[in-house]
C-alpha cells in the first residue's frame, strides 16, 4: 500500500517536464452572467471539463458555496431539500442517500452505496462519510442518472461532487461564527493565498458543538447532540507555463451521543413488542431515547495529489492518486427501551487507495475526447456485536433456569474482510457535428474482484464479552446456532456506454436525449456466509430540456427518464440473518422540473418538483413481521426511498438600504409518503409532510461582512428519517430515527 502511494506520489511530482494551467480548474464554479440583472450561471466540470450547467447535458444541479451558506446548508441532508429527486434517511449510524428512487439499502456493516460520493475528484467509499459536514465549498454539483462513463463505480443513480475553494492569487479568506438553540456553537474558516510566485495555499477548518435534541431517559445524557472537527489543507503549484499540482490533506473527526434506533411501536399491529411484554419504559418524547448507547464515533482522513500537465496548446494529461481511512463505529440498543433488553457494537475499517489517469485531447473546434483509465483497491473491515438479555431467550427459547434473565447472553456475532479490487478504462468523445449539433458518445469496461473471509455465530447460552473471538459453529447443546466461517472469492465485469445527443435550438434553449448503462458489483454481507449476490445492471433512457428566456429572467430545466432496473440488491433478514437477495426486475420514470425567474433585480422565486414511479416488476419475498403472508409478489410496489412526488420552491426578495442588502425568504418543500422497505407496509412508512425553513440574509456595503438567521422546520414537525423491523425476539418492534426538530440561529461571516 505505501509502495502505491509513494509511486503514485513520485509519478505527480515527475509530470513537471513543463510547467500550469489547467483543464480542470477546481475555482470553475466562478459565477457567470451579470451579477444584478438576469439568473446567474455556475461553471461545473461535471464531464472532467469545464462548462455551464446550462450546457452540460446532464441533469444536473449545482449550488455556489454562497448560496450554501445564504441558505445554511451545511450538509447533503440540508442540501436534499432543494435538489429534485434527491432523498437523504439515516438509520442508525447510516447515512442512506438516493437519487430518482435508488440508494444505499444496506443493514449490515460493510455494504456500499449506490450514489456516488466525491470529495475533490476523490471517490468516498463508505457512506457514513455522508454524515459529516460541508466546509470551505465552492460548490457542490448533483448529478442525476447513471455515470458509468466517467465516474463508473457505484455512480449507478447518480454523483454528487463536492468541490472545495483552491488558495487563490491574492490573500483572501474568511471567518463564520454561528450561534442557535440547543447550544450550538460553530465556527468555519480559511485562509488562502500566495507563499511565493509559484506557490499558493489554503487552510480551511469546521467545528461544530451542539447540545442534544433530546436526552437518554436511563442516563440523562444528551441525545442526538453534534461535537465535530474537520480541517483541510492545500498546497497548490505552478512551477511552469503548462503544469499545475495540487496536495491536499484533510481530517474530520465526530464524536456524538447520535445515531442509535428509537422505539416507535410495533412492525405488525397484531403481534406484541417483547417492550410491551415486559412492560418497559420507553420515551415518551421522540427525541429521546432510553437505554444503552447511542454513541457514534466517526474519523477520517486523508492525502491527495492531482497534477495537470498541458503537453500542448490542445493536449492535457491529468493524473490524480488519493490514500484514504476511514473509521466508524456505534454504540446503541436496538429494542429503543429503558430494558436495556439488546445492546449492539458495530465497527467497520476502511482503508482505501486509489489513482486516475486521464488524457484530454482537443482536435481543433470538431472534438474534444478524453481517455483514462482507473485503479481503486480497499481493505475493509466489519464487526457487528448484538447481546440480547436473558429475559428474551427465556421467552423465545424455554429456556428458564439456564439463563439469568438479567444478564447479557453473546447472542448474534459477526466479522468480515473484505478486499477489493476495482480496475477500469474509460473514454468519451464531444463531437461538434454542425454549430448546433453536438454527439457525445463514450463508454467504460470495469472489472471488479472481492475477496472475503468472514464468520458469524449465533450463542444464546455464553456470557457476553466485548470483543470476544467468535466461536462459530453448529452446537444446539451449548447454545450455538452459527453459521460458521468460511473465505470466498468472485469477480464481475461491465461495459457501459454512453450515447447523447444534444441540439441548441436557439439562443438560450438546450435539448438534449440520452442512452446510458449503469453498472454496480455484487458482493457479500459481512458476516452473512452467503454466495455472492449479483451485479445489477441499469439501462437509462432520458431526455431534457434546459432554457434561459427573457434575457435570462426565466430559467427552466425539465428532463425525463425511463429506467430499466435488473437484479436490484435488496437487504432483508431471514430468520436471524442478513442476507441479500436480488430482484428480478424494476421500472424507474419520471420526470424533473428545475424553474427559476427572477422578474427584477430583487425578486428571486424557484420551483424543483419531481415526479417518480419505481416500482418492482418481478420479485417475491417473506416479510418476517407478516410471515403468515408467505411469499408474497412485490411486483407493483413502490421502491424504498422512493416518494412518488416531491415538489419544493423558494421566495426571496432582496431590499436596499443605506447599510446593505437585506434578503428575507421562505423555503417550502413538500414530500410525499416514502416507503422504508419493499413490503410498502404503512408501519414502515413516512406519510407525507411539509417542510418550512425561514431566512433572512444581510451583506453589507462591499461585501465584508454577511449574515444569516435562519429557522428551520419552522413548524416543528416529528418525522421520521428511517425506519427498521428487529428481528422476531424483540417481537418485531419498529425502531426509527426522526429528523431534526425546530432549529433557529444567526451565522455571521467575515470575509477579506
Amino acid at each position: 500500500m505505501m509502495r502505491g502511494i509513494l509511486l503514485s506520489t513520485v509519478a505527480i511530482v515527475s509530470v513537471a517536464m513543463h510547467g500550469a494551467a489547467i483543464a480542470q480548474d477546481q475555482s470553475a464554479g466562478a459565477q457567470t452572467g451579470p451579477a444584478q440583472s438576469g439568473i446567474i450561471d455556475i461553471i461545473v466540470t461535471a464531464e472532467r471539463r469545464l462548462s455551464s450547467v446550462q450546457t452540460t447535458p446532464i441533469a444536473i444541479s449545482a449550488v455556489g458555496g454562497e448560496a450554501l451558506r445564504e441558505k445554511n446548508i451545511t450538509n447533503i441532508e440540508s442540501l436534499s431539500s432543494n435538489i429534485p429527486n434527491l432523498n437523504f434517511n439515516r438509520v442508525s449510524s447510516d447515512a442512506k442517500i438516493s437519487i430518482r428512487g435508488i440508494g444505499y439499502n444496506a443493514i449490515s456493516p460493510g455494504g456500499e452505496p449506490r450514489v456516488a460520493l466525491y470529495q475533490d475528484g476523490i471517490y468516498l467509499a463508505r457512506n457514513q462519510a455522508a454524515l459529516l459536514g460541508f466546509y470551505d465549498i465552492d460548490r457542490v454539483e448533483v448529478l442525476r442518472g447513471p455515470q458509468g462513463t466517467l465516474y463508473g463505480r457505484n455512480a449507478i443513480a447518480g454523483t454528487i461532487n463536492v468541490l472545495s475553494r483552491d488558495p487563490g492569487d491574492s490573500l483572501n479568506g474568511y471567518f463564520t461564527g454561528s450561534v442557535g438553540n440547543y447550544g450550538l456553537i460553530g465556527t468555519e474558516g480559511a485562509v488562502g493565498g500566495p507563499l511565493s510566485p509559484t506557490v499558493q495555499a489554503r487552510i480551511s477548518f469546521r467545528t461544530v458543538d451542539r447540545n442534544g435534541y433530546g436526552r437518554n431517559i436511563t442516563t440523562g445524557a444528551d441525545v442526538n447532540d453534534e461535537n465535530s472537527r474537520s480541517v483541510r489543507a492545500r498546497l497548490k503549484f505552478d512551477p511552469g507555463s503548462t503544469l499545475t499540482v495540487r496536495l491536499t490533506g484533510d481530517y474530520s473527526i465526530s464524536r456524538e451521543n447520535d445515531g442509535g434506533y428509537r422505539y416507535a411501536g410495533r412492525g405488525n399491529s397484531a403481534i406484541p413488542t417483547s417492550v410491551e411484554l415486559l412492560g418497559a419504559e420507553v420515551p415518551d418524547d421522540p427525541q429521546d431515547a432510553a437505554g444503552f448507547g447511542p454513541r457514534r464515533r466517526i474519523e477520517t482522513y486523508g492525502f491527495s495529489g492531482q497534477a495537470d500537465l498541458d503537453l500542448s496548446d490542445s493536449t492535457t494529461m491529468t493524473l490524480l492518486t488519493a490514500y484514504r481511512h476511514f473509521t466508524a463505529s456505534q454504540r446503541t440498543n436496538i429494542d429503543g427501551s429503558a430494558a436495556e433488553l439488546s445492546q449492539m457494537y458495530i465497527d467497520e475499517a476502511s482503508n482505501v487507495f486509489s489513482t486516475e489517469l486521464r488524457l484530454a485531447q482537443k482536435i481543433g473546434d470538431f472534438a474534444d475526447i478524453i481517455i483514462g483509465a482507473y485503479y481503486f483497491h480497499e481493505r475493509n473491515s466489519a464487526t457487528n456485536q448484538v447481546p440480547f438479555k436473558g429475559s428474551v431467550f427465556g421467552a423465545a427459547f424455554h429456556v428458564d433456569g439456564l439463563v439469568d434473565p438479567d444478564a447479557l447472553y453473546e447472542f448474534y456475532g459477526s466479522y468480515g474482510r473484505v478486499k477489493t479490487n476495482a480496475k477500469a478504462v474509460f473514454a468519451q468523445a464531444n463531437i461538434r457535428l454542425t454549430q448546433k449539433l453536438e454527439l457525445d458518445v463514450g463508454a467504460r469496461y470495469s472489472d471488479e474482484k472481492k475477496v472475503i473471509f468472514e464468520q458469524h455465530q449465533v450463542d444464546v447460552l455464553s456470557p457476553f464479552i466485548l470483543d470476544n473471538a467468535l466461536r462459530p459453529g453448529f452446537d444446539p447443546a451449548n447454545g450455538l446456532f452459527g453459521n460458521g466461517a468460511g473465505s470466498q472469492s468472485a469477480s464481475w465485469d461491465s461495459f457501459d456506454p454512453k450515447v447523447t445527443l444534444s441540439y441548441k435550438a436557439g439562443s438560450g434553449i438546450y435539448l438534449y436525449a440520452t442512452y446510458s448503462r449503469g453498472f454496480k458489483a455484487g458482493g457479500y454481507n459481512v458476516g452473512g456466509i452467503q454466495p455472492a449476490f449479483r451485479p445489477e445492471k441499469l439501462t437509462n433512457y432520458e431526455a431534457g430540456i434546459k432554457a434561459d428566456l427573457f434575457d435570462r429572467r426565466l430559467r427552466i430545466n425539465l428532463s425525463a427518464f425511463n429506467y430499466d432496473y435488473k437484479d436490484l440488491q435488496e437487504s432483508i433478514i431471514d430468520g436471524i440473518n442478513i442476507v441479500t437477495k436480488n430482484a428480478t426486475k424494476a421500472r424507474v420514470r419520471g420526470i424533473e422540473a428545475e424553474i427559476t425567474a427572477k422578474p427584477t433585480d430583487a425578486l428571486t422565486l424557484q420551483l424543483n418538483a419531481a415526479y417518480l414511479d419505481g416500482k418492482f416488476k418481478e420479485f417475491r419475498d417473506i416479510d418476517p413481521a407478516f410471515a403468515d403472508l408467505g411469499s408474497q409478489n412485490l411486483k407493483g410496489n413502490q421502491l424504498p426511498d422512493a416518494p412518488k412526488y416531491q415538489v419544493g420552491g423558494e421566495v426571496g426578495y432582496r431590499i436596499g438600504t443605506g447599510f446593505g442588502d437585506i434578503t428575507p425568504r421562505v423555503n417550502v418543500t413538500w414530500f410525499d409518503r416514502v416507503y422504508f422497505n419493499h413490503f410498502n407496509t404503512v408501519e414502515m412508512s413516512q406519510p407525507s409532510r411539509t417542510m418550512v425553513n425561514f431566512y433572512l440574509g444581510w451583506t453589507s456595503p462591499g461585501a465584508a461582512w454577511s449574515a444569516t438567521a435562519f429557522i428551520k422546520n419552522v413548524t416543528d414537525d416529528t418525522y421520521f428519517a428511517g425506519a427498521n423491523t428487529n428481528l422476531g425476539l424483540l417481537g418485531f418492534s419498529r425502531t426509527v430515527a426522526y429528523g431534526a426538530p425546530r432549529t433557529f440561529g444567526l451565522s455571521v461571516t467575515r470575509t477579506f
